[in-house]
Formats: structure tokens, sequence, C-alpha cells
């Protein structure tokens, strides 16, 4: 399978359908739920009470319709036009050996196509934070709507919550995140 033990990878489709058709015949016990780092930020508000809006784009498959119900059963708004997309649902392999050392294949799917276009100005307007996650700055048509997002949370108010999520991703994407992130950052997370 020729995965490097406790890394996090960013595979393209083909390499992740391997890796779960092997593991398929290998698994000693599999659990799936739905998360993402902006994902379980939102879940656990919608938890306690708060109410939150998600943008992302699924696949028209099983995956996707798993992770919309999970999000919608945890009480997290989400766009309609989420539901129909062409291309693969996201999802992150996390594979954790018995001494309890996680190694993570994460292939984004149809959401690297989120652009500007599927932005929902009027749930960002109303909102008290926007909440960006660094991963976003990787691909270039979320990292343009979410400058856009937070272009529309300036202009109403609305502040600005970020999380740098790996240091790999700040340090080979630094330019990119400035700009992303623009001048005035409310609340920041360290992962």
């Amino acid at each position: 399978m020729a995965v490097e033990k406790g890394t996090m990878i960013r595979v393209d489709e083909a390499r992740q359908i391997q890796l779960f058709d092997h593991l398929a015949n290998h698994l000693v016990c599999s659990k799936r739920t739905s998360s993402g780092s902006i994902a379980n930020a939102i879940t656990a508000i919608a938890q306690f009470g708060g109410k939150t809006f998600y943008a992302c784009k699924v696949g028209d498959d099983d995956n996707g319709r798993f992770y919309l119900h999970d999000l919608c059963a945890a009480g997290v708004d989400c766009q309609i036009e989420q539901r129909r997309n062409e291309g693969m649902t996201g999802t992150c392999l996390v594979m954790i050996t018995p001494d309890a050392e996680r190694t993570l294949s994460t292939f984004s799917g149809v959401n690297t196509t989120l652009s500007a276009h599927n932005i929902v100005p009027e749930a960002i307007i109303i909102s008290g934070y926007v909440y960006f996650a660094a991963y976003m700055v990787i691909s270039p048509s979320i990292r343009t709507a979410a400058i856009r997002v937070r272009e529309i949370a300036e202009q109403n108010g609305v502040r600005i919550a970020a999380s740098l999520s790996d240091s790999d991703v700040v340090l080979n994407f630094r330019d990119d995140l400035h700009e992303m992130f623009g001048k005035h950052i409310d609340l920041l997370f360290f992962n």
C-alpha cells in the first residue's frame, strides 16, 4: 500500500479508491463519520445551540448523501444546490495503528470546485462570524470564493475567524493566505 505512517497526504481520486479497495479486505475495524476542519467546528457550534450555515460541495454519491444527512441531523444548514454535483465526494481515510499513530489520506473531491458562484451572501450578512480554514487556500477556486466571502463579511461588519490548519499549508501558501484572510482576523486558531 506504500503509505508513510504518521503523515497527512493529499491524494487524487484514483489513489484514494486504490487505498479504500485495499483496506476493504484488511480492515480490523472501521467507522464512517462526517467531518472536516470547518465541518467539525460548525457542527460543534450547532450542537451547543448556535445557528450555523455551511457552504460545500458533495458528489451525488453515497458519501455525499451521508455527509449532508449528518450535517443536517446536527442542525447545520446547508445550501440545497450542494446535493447534486458531478464528481466524487471528498474523503479522508484515517488509518490508526495499534500504537495509536494516525495516518491520513485526503482526497478533496468535488468540493475543490466550490466557487464564488456557490456562496450565499444572505447567510453571510446575518452571521456573527465567518470561519475559514487555511486548507481552503490550496484550491484556487475555493480561495477565490473565500476572498469573496471575506469581502462580504467585511462590508457587513461580520467578524472573521480562521484556523491555520497545518504548518505546511502556512509555509507553502503564505502570500495566498494573506490575500484570503485579509488584513484583520478577529479570532485565530492554531492546530
